[in-house]
């Protein structure tokens, strides 16, 4: 009888300590996504039209003073960037199931795309790291090192919805990316395995992932430490979608979508910090 009662006391100390560490993190919901949380700052917005949207209305770019306006900086943009430090663990902001993934990084990034207007040289950044040319080994290159390109999206299971994320830098959701027959290229125009698939490179750990688990780490667009986010609602991909959703510091069981970098204290909280 006595070593039951000393289990139930120890299993008592044990929930009150656990309930007095998620208390020590304030639970908070936000109208929009803030333009800074938890060492994270919100960058240009999504604009993922071909051509100017004259039907959406509404100003952009909340988080860049400068560039708040109705004119995107370059389009098509396929999602908000968000700034946070390299390898940042990125969370799942609702309860999801995969729909797609591939890598299309490399290790290095040596060319300016084309096909997006408005996006230019200048907006890559430099290009000092000086790498021999596969195709002419005589000749220099100038790249910018590293270019990640993890892309997933997943589809909400509660609004149907669709969640993208890019620019990640590796991935638990699908482990075969960045190994293998799916290692990095050197250069991104210099190789015919420029898009590895998920299915290319293994399939996936598992179908559905739960609001606050981790599902990638944020990766790098030569000299931008960064990760992309959107979401595609009512068949299209969404201008701005940090402005068009509420969110929550913590995971619920609300229909409100997680921030996707979380604190120092809820990573110490899960074990993913010391």
């Amino acid at each position: 009888m006595k070593v039951i009662i000393l289990y139930l006391f120890k299993v008592l100390i044990l929930i009150f300590l656990n309930s007095n560490s998620l208390a020590e993190i304030k639970y908070k919901t936000y109208e929009e996504l803030p333009c800074k949380f938890n060492n994270a700052e919100v960058g240009n917005s999504a604009y993922p039209r071909n051509e100017i949207d004259k039907t959406y209305k509404k100003k952009f770019n909340r988080c860049v003073d400068k560039r708040y306006g109705f004119k995107p900086l370059f389009y098509p943009k396929d999602g908000t960037s968000i700034s946070v430090k390299y390898k940042t663990p990125i969370f799942a902001v609702t309860d999801f199931e995969f729909v797609f993934g591939r890598d299309y990084g490399a290790q290095y990034r040596c060319h300016v795309k084309k096909g997006t207007k408005g996006f230019n040289k200048k907006m890559a950044g430099s290009m000092k790291i000086k790498v021999p040319d596969p195709y002419n080994p005589d000749v220099m290159r100038k790249c910018q090192k590293p270019y990640d390109g993890i892309e997933l999206i997943f589809k909400d299971l509660k609004s149907g919805d669709h969640i993208r994320y890019y620019h990640l830098s590796s991935t638990p959701v699908v482990p075969g990316f960045g190994v293998g027959k799916c290692k990095l290229p050197l250069m991104k125009d210099r190789t015919l395995n420029h898009t590895r698939s998920y299915f290319f490179c293994g399939g996936v750990s598992k179908e559905k992932f739960k609001k606050g688990e981790i599902i990638g780490y944020s990766g790098s667009a030569g000299n931008k430490e960064h990760f992309g986010f959107n979401i595609k609602r009512d068949g299209k991909w969404l201008i701005a979608p940090e402005d068009q959703s509420v969110w929550e510091s913590l995971p619920t069981e609300s229909e409100f979508y997680l921030l996707p970098v979380m604190s120092k204290k809820y990573l110490k909280k899960i074990g993913v910090l010391n």
